[in-house]
């Protein structure tokens, strides 16, 4: 009997050991490591299962915030658009969601969160031109020029070419002194427009500001349209303070061709006239504006002056008399 019952137990001591080594050893045996897009995957299932258990709470939220933002409780209505965050429905109404979030921190006067609302928008929706010049716009309000900038910069680099946000964009540079990228995106804008005469401008500006004589500039912008009064009015004046009154008078004469009546243009050329010495010159171009304007008494008293400066005395007494 003894030597059955140790049989047994032998028997019985072997199975129990077998089972623990197996229990041991399965616990030992690492779980199965997912990969970083395996784990992406199954974040997203967990997001998109929350977002469809509660997609239809989040739209009475929704609806709730919108009743408390016409009835001006801008608060509440925070706090029921913070409800459709906590839920996990945020990429389902992110642009109507953060939009009026905006809203109404703006509201309640809370430039810092205006922006924070304006920045998780574009997470969702970084290409929408919408939130993208609304974060400019209050970055301006509150005075920071250089995140204007930014914001531009940003913009341009997601639309190239287009010259609506060219020009905004140098604009801040003008504004916040950074001329030399602002001549360099306006020669990018005149690479794509060479007609674009305000791109010419703001030029000739940027190197006024930035203290280099456009001199240059000037005679760019009118060598590729010499019938603009202006063109030809800066680049004239522009030789005439450098006194190469020589070349003034050839683009004033020029200019004088396209403008023939144009006040500006008439008295800087013949002044230009004067410092040469020729105001026979001069006479001869403001006795063809009297002509043209036989009532026009500043030209006739001009015309007057400069026949008695060549002791023309009977033809000063004429014009004299008709002013």
């Amino acid at each position: 009997m003894k030597q059955k019952f140790s049989k047994n137990g032998l028997f019985i001591t072997i199975v129990v050991s077998v089972i623990l080594i197996l229990t041991f050893v399965t616990n030992c045996v690492p779980p199965s490591q997912k990969s970083a897009e395996e784990e992406l995957v199954a974040k997203k299932a967990r997001r998109d299962s929350l977002r469809k258990a509660n997609y239809h709470k989040c739209e009475f939220a929704m609806s709730n915030a919108n009743q408390y933002k016409l009835q001006g409780q801008w608060q509440k209505s925070i706090d029921n658009y913070n409800k459709v965050i906590n839920s996990g429905c945020t990429e389902d109404f992110a642009r109507n969601l953060f939009k009026d979030m905006a809203h109404c921190y703006n509201k309640l006067g809370k430039n810092d969160s205006v922006i924070w609302a304006i920045n998780e928008a574009l997470i969702y929706r970084p290409t929408d031109t919408y939130f993208l010049k609304l974060i400019a716009y209050y970055h301006e309000r509150e005075g920071n020029l250089n995140a204007v900038v930014k914001d531009y910069e940003k913009i341009n680099t997601l639309f190239p070419g287009n010259i609506e946000y060219m020009f905004k964009l140098a604009d801040y540079y003008f504004k916040t002194g950074k001329y030399t990228e602002e001549i360099n995106l306006l020669e990018k804008i005149l690479s794509i427009d060479p007609g674009n005469k305000k791109a010419d401008l703001a030029i000739i500006a940027a190197y006024e500001a930035n203290g280099i004589d456009p001199i240059e500039r000037y005679k760019t912008a009118y060598m590729k349209d010499k019938s603009n009064v202006q063109n030809g009015y800066r680049y004239g004046k522009a030789l005439f303070d450098a006194t190469n009154y020589d070349q003034a008078i050839n683009v004033l004469s020029e200019s004088k061709n396209y403008n023939p009546n144009n006040r500006s243009i008439i008295e800087l050329l013949c002044k230009s006239y004067d410092y040469k010495g020729m105001i026979d010159k001069s006479l001869s171009v403001y006795q063809e504006l009297a002509n043209k304007y036989p009532n026009d008494s500043k030209t006739l008293i001009k015309v007057t002056e400069l026949n008695l400066n060549i002791s023309n005395f009977k033809e000063a007494l004429k014009f004299a008399n008709r002013a």
